[in-house]
């Protein structure tokens, strides 16, 4: 999914949103440089988001929006919901509730939480817990 920036990086510049579940996250690329990332991972039915992160020069251009949509409408197609822990992720899927942006478990709702854990697989958690905590990927 590429899509035009709301700005800063010129009128011609792409960003490509790339689904890399089976690393964990879904990233985002402007000229094939990761420039945002956010981490995602299923527990049972449902979709954590733990940790999203926008490198800094691309702050306000619209890059957490983008990676939110892709991951929401990822989702809604798998029948999944979505928990965002982040504070930008929770911001966005509050303000976003009812526009085509699936369910949304909010982090007051540790019941769906612990029972998505019992069903997950735990080597998932462990490989987010392990992954660098902070900024795009590198690779």
């Amino acid at each position: 999914m590429s899509v035009r920036p709301a700005a800063p990086m010129g009128s011609n510049a792409m960003i490509d949103v790339r689904d890399e579940r089976h690393l964990g996250r879904y990233t985002a690329y402007h000229g094939g440089r990761p420039v945002g990332c956010a981490e995602w991972i299923l527990a049972g039915d449902t979709v954590v988001l733990p940790h999203m992160q926008v490198d800094a020069a691309y702050h306000d251009a619209g890059i957490g929006s983008l990676l939110m949509r892709r991951i929401a409408a990822d989702a809604v197609d798998d029948g999944r919901a979505v928990l965002p822990l982040c504070p930008f992720s929770r911001t966005w899927s509050r303000r976003n509730a009812g526009s085509g942006a699936g369910s949304v478990v909010l982090p007051g709702e540790l019941g769906v939480l612990h029972a998505a854990l019992a069903d997950s697989d735990p080597d998932l958690w462990t490989h987010a817990r392990t992954r660098a905590p902070h900024g795009p990927p590198t690779s």
